[in-house]
């Protein structure tokens, strides 16, 4: 079946079902509602395409009727178009060149003739056929000790595949090294991609790309030193990356990599790094190179991937005040930077370090004596950026005649200057973790904090019970965002002796974590002695690792939920003897029975390694399974 075919199949189950579910005839997403539901949208679906095959067709002739969906696959599509504002693209089949994905070629015979294909960017200017039969001769020649040694032969690469790795090398290193860096910087300052920018963050290019380990791994020369079986877990590891990139300067604006597959929630997350800049990675990494790109941008470019297709993608863009193009299907022109940044990830960030580093790439599995692996998202971030942002934006540039994308930034950005990011307030009302909650006496209750301010309780006073929306900063728990009829209102975290400002979900939940372990009257806890325990962690450099997501996974609202519930449901501050017991407003509020001051430590033991004592199992559970989208 193709593809435009099969999409329209799919997108005629989910119209049929939502119309049915929307004329409420008992019609739900429980599985047995749900076959009943198949049953009958399939007996539908099937006449109309026997109808259309056997237009023009004889008696006997046979027709192609697809089998219906099982419910739990249809729910995965009802969400997926649902979330993409009915678009039926988001229905696409993303497996549909799934299969083998792991390379015909072994990593030892690539590794080998990858170093042959460098050869081609040689003063002497050998041609592509010269160095192919200099690689088949060193091939042989290879096997031959190989086969003495016992060892197996190297397998060899086609011709036309032995040109595509040299088709891949950088064209302007290729030409500079055959011909002279004037001449590199001559024709490459004529190129022109056919979509002219001028200025910075006029036009942002935003992409995802699947990261091959293996082949990260052989082209680094790490390969050889892992164990056959770190291999084999190697090769099937993924590892996304979500990336942005300033057409003007070349420079790269956002650098998201995750486990997970690409979502709009990743999309987001990008999105949020180019307007508030990766100061915070980069320092987390200790790049040398200035990182100062935090604007905001005009036009968003994007293919038409389910997640950035997605109407909460979507709604971000319009809230920046910026425009969303998704260029037509098969015009890569359209996001030729990017497009090509990748490849030149792929080709080039690996020979900047050594094996060793990416070694660490893989983590052995201490659960598998059989040395299971997989890949260490936080050392390959770490090598990733340190790449891009000390390398990348200082090495010339094909696009840009020869200059570096850190001096074009520069350039650029003294000539036209850039639009201002968004400010604090505003961030958190974009991209902060949505929740709802009801006004109490005591304000709105977040992660064991209360919100207060007058204006929340007039407002309570309005919409009395009903849970208002609720916007978090995962960076700084300070303030809050909520909704009123009028906007978003700021409202900021109220205990006297006691300032949030600035600190994030994840050195709150580590410091509560903390005084967990050691107290077990957790429930009730002397302000001083949390303020102890924040100010042991902040500033770590476990924690810097930590606020710059280099490993942490997104944060959901059903991740915060249900952080909220196992973690802070009962926990409370110590009331001092000389704070009131009033809200706000004057309205009664005593507080539950406290716990003596001392039956906490004075001071809690500091938290070295919060990644290793706190990101993982524990008799408390683990906080990432908290933050995971799974049940």
């Amino acid at each position: 079946m193709d593809e435009q075919r099969e999409i329209l199949w799919r997108q005629e189950y989910c119209d049929r079902f939502l119309r049915m579910e929307n004329r409420k005839c008992g019609v739900t997403r429980s599985d047995a509602s749900m076959k009943r539901a198949i049953q009958k949208i399939a007996q539908e679906v099937n006449a109309i395409e026997i109808s259309r095959q056997k237009k023009g067709g004889r008696g006997g002739t046979a027709v192609n009727i697809l089998l219906p969906p099982q419910p739990t696959q249809f729910r995965e599509w009802l969400r997926r178009y649902e979330a993409a504002g009915y678009n039926p693209v988001s229905l696409r089949n993303f497996y549909r060149n799934s299969g083998n994905r792991k390379p015909r070629v072994d990593g030892d015979s690539s590794a080998f003739a990858m170093t042959f294909a460098g050869n081609y960017q040689s003063s002497s200017r050998p041609t592509k056929v010269m160095v192919f039969r200099e690689y088949q001769h060193a091939l042989e020649k290879e096997n031959n000790v190989r086969s003495g040694n016992g060892q197996p032969p190297f397998k060899g690469i086609s011709r036309r595949s032995f040109e595509k790795l040299i088709d891949r090398l950088d064209p302007f290193f290729t030409l500079a090294a055959r011909e002279g860096m004037d001449a590199a910087k001559a024709k490459f300052g004529i190129v022109n991609d056919g979509l002219d920018v001028t200025r910075p963050l006029e036009r942002v290019e935003l992409d995802e790309w699947r990261i091959d380990l293996q082949t990260l791994l052989v082209k680094c020369g790490a390969w050889e030193l892992l164990t056959p079986e770190e291999q084999e877990s190697a090769a099937s590891s993924r590892a996304w990356l979500t990336a942005a990139i300033d057409a003007a300067s070349r420079c790269i604006l956002a650098l998201r990599l995750l486990s997970e597959p690409p979502s709009s929630a990743s999309a987001i997350s990008a999105i949020e790094m180019v307007v508030t800049g990766m100061q915070s990675p980069a320092a987390a990494t200790e790049c040398l190179t200035p990182c100062d790109t935090q604007a905001s941008f005009e036009t968003l470019v994007m293919d038409s991937g389910a997640g950035f297709i997605a109407n909460e993608t979507r709604a971000v863009i319009s809230d920046l005040g910026a425009e969303a193009l998704f260029p037509p299907s098969g015009l890569k022109e359209m996001r030729a930077r990017i497009e090509r940044v990748f490849g030149t990830f792929a080709q080039n960030f690996v020979r900047h370090f050594p094996g060793q580093t990416f070694e660490n790439v893989v983590a052995k599995g201490s659960y598998d004596a059989q040395g299971n692996a997989c890949i260490n998202i936080t050392e390959l971030n770490r090598t990733l950026l340190r790449y891009v942002i000390d390398v990348y934006h200082n090495t010339p540039h094909e696009g840009l005649a020869g200059e570096t994308p850190r001096n074009a930034w520069l350039r650029l950005t003294a000539k036209y200057g850039v639009l201002p990011p968004p400010d604090k307030a505003k961030l958190r009302h974009i991209f902060g973790i949505h929740c709802e909650r009801r006004i109490e006496n005591r304000g709105i209750r977040v992660l064991g904090l209360h919100y207060q301010s007058r204006e929340l309780q007039e407002l309570r006073r309005t919409v009395g019970q009903k849970p208002v929306a609720v916007r978090v900063n995962r960076h700084d728990l300070g303030e809050i965002s909520v909704r009123t009829e009028n906007g978003w209102m700021a409202v900021k975290f109220q205990r006297r002796g006691m300032d949030m400002a600035g600190i994030s979900i994840w050195e709150w939940t580590t410091a509560a974590q903390s005084l967990r372990r050691q107290n077990a009257e957790f429930a009730k806890v002397n302000v001083d002695v949390v303020r102890k325990a924040l100010d042991s962690i902040r500033g770590t450099a476990d924690m810097a690792i930590e606020r710059a997501e280099l490993a942490s996974p997104i944060i959901t609202p059903e991740a915060m939920a249900r952080l909220d519930h196992q973690l802070f449901k009962a926990f409370d501050f110590v009331e001092a003897a000389s704070e009131s017991s009033s809200d706000i407003l004057g309205e009664d509020n005593a507080p539950a029975a406290a716990v003596e001051a001392t039956a906490c430590p004075a001071q809690p033991t500091p938290i070295t390694t919060p990644t290793a004592q706190f990101w993982t199992n524990d008799e408390f559970g683990d906080l990432k399974d908290w933050l995971s989208d799974e049940e």
